[in-house]
């Protein structure tokens, strides 16, 4: 009996430990279950609040977004699933749930599994489809989930309505709440465990106030017209600006303080840097004063002016392939600036299509009969606006609105469409007018940059990137993090990839005025870095920038202001795969402060919120190359060569300099750095990138230590344990470096 007793105890032991290491090593959840209803307004998901407004904060808090259409019925088996983090409405003034009671009890379900649970704006279930009030008992049995009770009134006239228990670290972010208050439900806090960030008291009642802004273990609310002003119009854009701090409310609400976040912002340590260009222009001729009587093209000017004298900055160029190829329109001079272009180190090869869409949408159903038809009303109007520019511009309209016209048309309709020409066949071409050591690496979208599904899962078979659309732009025009976009959007099972920030379209009233404008990108690349470093630093442009001087003259200070800057720069395809690894990355918790991260493609920084007095403990981590404190996060570089890094913190009380340690550690670099060996005797490593190769090192020791950079011999000294590297060598190929401690 004693010894079944001791079997007995021996299998709990292991079940035991079995449960306990289980538990060690669950993923932690990233995915958002956003719940959206299309309708006539709301046509695709790039439409809704959640893409609009709500997914930038939540991408910068390390969480992605996956859509569900309610018509089509609610999303099954999410409860089991242990990578969704929460579920997030933001639906529209009006929106109805047609049946709010299967609704309700989802969501209770989804709330008692542990996963969180946030309403903004309208939450739906007031009435079902037929217009019937929902029973508030059933209404209330959700709320209760969220500690919040409604009473059953509305309260339409707010005259008397004073905002009371303002945390005004949550609210007034951008822009205060207007006299005029919005409408509200008379939801009132029933539990302790709520904090109430906002709320209204009627003056004229003694009823308790009701919640405006709440937050609970559940989850979050925040009531209809209380969020952000989304209100405007194209003549007024600055009134679109956050009433609330979406980062800090998200955060709590979803709890992500803990989480370590996927980053696509920086790498080595530095803002990630590139810049991509469109083909547009690229042979109109150029009205640059200097030369005047000289038959110069825009991309002649743009190749001597802005690329060549700028060998340190990479840049992508994406050609209209039907302006290369003869069969189409293509000219032995576009062929020609191709070539030049091409053979630049610094010039990564892309496409902008071949035959430049406008509207993409158009050509998922494929009508040549309605292409042809539509051509010559769509001619006219492309004259009509743009005049001598029609066959050379981004049209701009399209690109936030993919339904601007029934019909669409292409730059160049000589022949059919052709999906595979379109991605796979541009690229195809432009290889064979490239060195033969170089190839195209992604598609740069054209027109409305709304490409469907099958566009863009043409680019991943053809193992491309792809990249443009977004129209990030944070500035006095644009005042508001409301107008920086995501990393992308969901396609379906695809994932289309914005550009980082606005081309000059936006700048110059679709290139008709103020052709100076492009000059005030710095501005979004300030209110991007500071106080939250939320994109990476992206000048994006068409060759029709080389048409005049006031717009040449804008994109120099552009690029002037990027070459004082402390940036690493990469290509936009490197970009396109970085922004691609946010989406697949899965981190798994590994003991206690330490993190296993999988699957995360060409990401290499994950990054720690608040945690100034956190560093990384790299005796107990794996495939970690450095660290660097910035603002009030601990960024970590991770080793491009390790599949499965574990990441391991500790805590420090140094806060005024990178912390010391046992092991040699990248601080920060313009250099992308990987394979890196540690060795009793110093450390040795493989870097590559563009310009000079200045890095930083937190070394254990001081001296002069022995720096070998492809078998040439350099002397390094540090001082209070920092080794400056200053590697004066072409890395655009990948170099290796040996560094030897001194001898004591």
């Amino acid at each position: 009996m004693k010894s079944l007793n001791i079997k007995i105890l021996i299998c709990i032991f292991f079940v035991f430990a079995l449960n306990c290491i289980a538990k060690e090593t669950q993923i932690i959840p990233r995915k958002i279950v956003g719940l959206y209803k299309t309708s006539k307004n709301i046509p695709t998901i790039n439409r809704t609040n959640i893409h609009r407004f709500a997914e930038m904060p939540l991408n910068y808090l390390g969480l992605d977004i996956e859509y569900y259409d309610i018509n089509k019925g609610l999303p099954e088996n999410i409860i089991n699933r242990k990578d969704v983090r929460g579920v997030l409405t933001w639906f529209d003034s009006g929106t109805i749930i047609d049946k709010p009671y299967e609704y309700l009890k989802w969501g209770i379900d989804v709330i008692r599994s542990g996963k969180k649970f946030v309403i903004m704006g309208s939450p739906g279930f007031l009435v079902d489809s037929n217009l019937n009030s929902v029973s508030i008992p059933r209404m209330n049995r959700f709320w209760r989930k969220f500690g919040l009770k409604f009473n059953g009134d509305w309260v339409e006239s707010t005259h008397d309505s004073d905002l009371i228990d303002k945390d005004h670290e949550m609210v007034n972010f951008e822009r205060k709440y207007p006299l005029q208050k919005h409408s509200y439900e008379n939801l009132i806090t029933i539990s302790q465990t709520v904090t109430t960030h906002l709320a209204a008291k009627r003056r004229s009642s003694d009823k308790p106030p009701a919640q405006l802004i709440s937050t609970s273990k559940n989850g979050g609310y925040v009531a209809e017209g209380y969020a952000c002003n989304v209100e405007y119009n194209d003549k007024k854009p600055e009134s679109l600006q956050w009433y609330i701090n979406p980062f800090l409310f998200f955060q709590i609400a979803f709890d992500t303080s803990r989480l370590p976040k996927p980053d696509v912002t920086t790498i080595a340590g530095r803002r990630i840097y590139f810049s991509h260009i469109d083909g547009d222009g690229w042979l109109s001729q150029t009205k640059l004063e200097e030369y005047t009587g000289k038959s110069m093209l825009c991309s002649e000017v743009i190749m001597e002016k802005a690329i060549k004298p700028y060998s340190e900055l990479p840049v992508t160029i994406g050609p209209i392939v039907a302006e290369m190829d003869p069969d189409w329109e293509g000219t032995a001079s576009a062929r020609k600036i191709a070539e030049s272009l091409f053979i630049l180190p610094n010039v990564e090869i892309g496409a902008h299509t071949y035959t430049h869409p406008y509207s993409w949408k158009f050509f998922e159903n494929y009508d040549r009969k309605k292409e042809l038809k539509s051509n010559n009303w769509f001619s006219k109007l492309k004259n009509d606006l743009f005049g001598d520019k029609a066959d050379n511009i981004e049209t701009g309209i399209e690109q936030t609105n993919e339904d601007y016209r029934d019909e669409a048309a292409r730059a160049y309709e000589k022949y059919p469409f052709d999906l595979k020409l379109e991605i796979g066949g541009a690229i195809k071409y432009l290889d064979n007018l490239a060195p033969k050591n170089k190839k195209g690496k992604i598609i740069l979208w054209s027109g409305s940059c709304v490409p469907f599904e099958k566009a863009v899962k043409e680019t991943r078979e053809n193992k491309l990137g792809n990249i443009n659309g977004g129209d990030t732009r944070f500035d006095r025009i644009f005042p508001s993090y409301a107008w920086v976009a995501s990393i992308g959007r969901h396609v379906g099972e695809e994932r289309h990839i914005y550009a980082a920030s606005s081309n000059e379209n936006t700048y110059t009233n679709l290139w008709t005025s103020d052709f100076f404008g492009f000059k005030y990108l710095v501005d979004t690349f300030k209110n991007t870095e500071s106080p939250k470093r939320v994109k990476p630093m992206n000048i994006y442009y068409h060759m029709y920038s080389g048409e005049r001087d006031a717009s040449i003259n804008a994109l120099i200070s552009n690029l002037e202001y990027a070459v004082k800057s402390e940036i690493a720069p990469i290509t936009a395809s490197h970009y396109s795969s970085i922004a691609d690894g946010f989406y697949t990355t899965e981190i798994f918790k590994n003991g206690v402060n330490s993190w296993i991260i999988k699957n995360r493609g060409e990401l290499q920084t994950i990054r720690f919120a608040k945690s100034v007095f956190k560093a990384v403990d790299f005796k107990n981590s794996t495939g970690v190359v450095g660290q660097r404190h910035f603002q009030d996060s601990l960024y970590v570089y991770l080793d491009a060569s390790v599949l499965q890094p574990v990441i391991t913190l500790k805590n420090t009380n140094v806060y005024w300099t990178e912390p010391p340690s046992s092991q040699p550690y990248l601080i920060e670099s313009r250099l992308l750095v990987w394979n890196l060996k540690r060795t009793d005797s110093g450390f040795d490593f493989v870097c590559q990138g563009f310009g000079n190769g200045r890095m930083s090192w937190r070394v254990p020791v001081n001296g002069v230590f022995k720096v070998i950079v492809d078998g040439k011999s350099v002397d390094n000294i540090t001082e209070k344990n920092i080794l400056n590297l200053n590697l004066k060598f072409d890395a655009i190929d990948k170099i290796k470096v040996q560094v030897k401690y001194p001898v004591l």
